[in-house]
């Protein structure tokens, strides 16, 4: 049971950052890949969409997604988020716009997890996680 501030419910859990094998896999979703979304995958263990940007398209993303949906559903997987990064754009056409639209259609919230991240490279993530709505 958690409680509800404003469109941000938090539901505290234990979350273990351990090793996440290939049959409990976790990712990370967010915005600049380089700066924020790979070094908090690291930081937690987990993976992120590992294509070239140049072989980068949105079907790759879809798949990506559809893979690791189907993994939080069976019980295998755990989706992160560190969110949106200020001052980038934010419309409906950004990446990370996308994916979190993605995500909703599919019947997932993004829930706050209580918890914060410092990366190696020292930036500081608030940690979401996708939970499939009941």
């Amino acid at each position: 049971m958690g409680s509800n501030f404003g469109n941000i419910k938090y539901r505290p859990k234990n979350i273990d950052f351990g090793n996440h094998s290939s049959a409990n896999k976790a990712i990370v979703l967010g915005q600049n890949m380089e700066e924020r979304v790979i070094p908090a995958a690291k930081k937690i263990n987990a993976d992120w969409l590992d294509v070239p940007p140049k072989e980068w398209d949105w079907d790759k993303n879809v798949k990506f997604l559809d893979e690791n949906i189907s993994r939080v559903e069976s019980g295998k997987g755990r989706i992160f988020d560190i969110g949106g990064e200020r001052g980038r754009y934010q419309g409906p056409n950004a990446i990370y716009t996308r994916e979190k639209e993605y995500m909703m259609n599919n019947g997932f919230q993004r829930t706050f997890t209580g918890k914060w991240i410092t990366a190696e490279n020292g930036k500081k993530f608030r940690l979401y996680e996708w939970i499939k709505n009941p």
